[in-house]
């Protein structure tokens, strides 16, 4: 699968999403699904990195009804997202989205590379 999801730590504080080319709809719907399956299975804060440095990103037909999915599916653990390299039209995306429901999106971040997702993870964990 050309998404691929794991966690990014033992603890299961980290969860991890790396698209690579190519992926389809189906595989983005099967993500979430994943996504927030493992992020419901802990009863402490998850925060997310997706990581998009090795896929092009295209909108595919089923984008929307994903994005409505995941919105159906958050979870209450869920922490700070951090997507690196979002392309440009996700950016647009929350940011539009940001303006009717800031809540949902006041902990998403962009950054262009993982080594300042994880500084930035780190940073706002740190006392």
């Amino acid at each position: 699968m050309p998404i691929y999801i794991d966690w990014g730590n033992d603890e299961h504080t980290l969860l991890i999403e790396k698209f690579v080319e190519p992926w389809t709809p189906d595989e983005l719907m099967e993500m979430i699904e994943t996504g927030v399956s493992m992020v419901s299975s802990v009863d402490h804060t998850v925060d997310i990195i997706i990581d998009f440095q090795d896929a092009k990103f295209y909108v595919p037909v089923k984008f929307m009804p994903a994005v409505k999915r995941l919105k159906q599916l958050g979870t209450m653990n869920r922490g700070m997202v951090v997507i690196v390299k979002a392309p440009s039209f996700i950016k647009s995306l929350i940011r539009f989205a940001r303006e009717f429901t800031p809540a949902t999106y006041v902990n998403v971040e962009f950054v262009e590379r993982m080594s300042s997702a994880i500084e930035l993870l780190n940073a706002r964990s740190s006392p």
